[in-house]
């Protein structure tokens, strides 16, 4: 899986990202990647800390998730949350090259490969969500976590008027 990052990203873009085995995003300050969960009151996963923190490292991880920072791209790249910075009309067609680039590959050899890079990062998920679904789900519905989550939304709607 490749993610073209050409638009802001945080929360679920972020997630989708994180998923991907190669991130090209857009260059441009205008464009945000990252987990802000905790920031907007929302619960997140240990397996989405995990997958974030093998692109970034457990330090970063650990300091951005509960900053709620959302990085340009520049910083994006230098922590290693995405692979390569490249002009908006030329992300496409790189995510396309490297697409290309993996089908020529032997797909078992691409996959066991990719299971050997990645085996430390699935030993530690949780392959039984429906704990963290349950929990997420409580969570979420609590009416001082919605009070919470309803003021950010509102804040973040009277800055575009402003």
């Amino acid at each position: 899986v490749i993610s073209a990052i050409t638009g802001h990203s945080p929360a679920g873009g972020c997630v989708l990202a994180v998923a991907s085995d190669n991130r090209i995003m857009a260059e441009g300050e205008q464009y945000i990647i990252g987990l802000n969960e905790v920031a907007v009151n929302i619960q997140i996963s240990q397996n989405l800390v995990e997958t974030y923190a093998f692109w970034i490292g457990q330090g970063l991880a650990s300091r951005y998730i509960m900053e709620g920072k959302l990085l340009n791209g520049k910083e994006a790249l230098s922590a290693g949350l995405v692979d390569e910075l490249v002009p908006l009309e030329q992300v496409l067609p790189k995510a396309e090259a490297r697409m290309q680039q993996y089908l020529q590959a032997d797909q078992e050899i691409l996959v066991n490969t990719k299971s050997k890079l990645r085996k430390d990062l699935l030993g530690k998920l949780d392959l039984n969500a429906e704990n963290s679904l349950k929990e997420a789900a409580t969570l979420w519905w609590k009416p001082e976590i919605r009070t919470k989550m309803e003021a950010y939304v509102k804040s973040f709607s009277n800055k575009k008027k402003g």
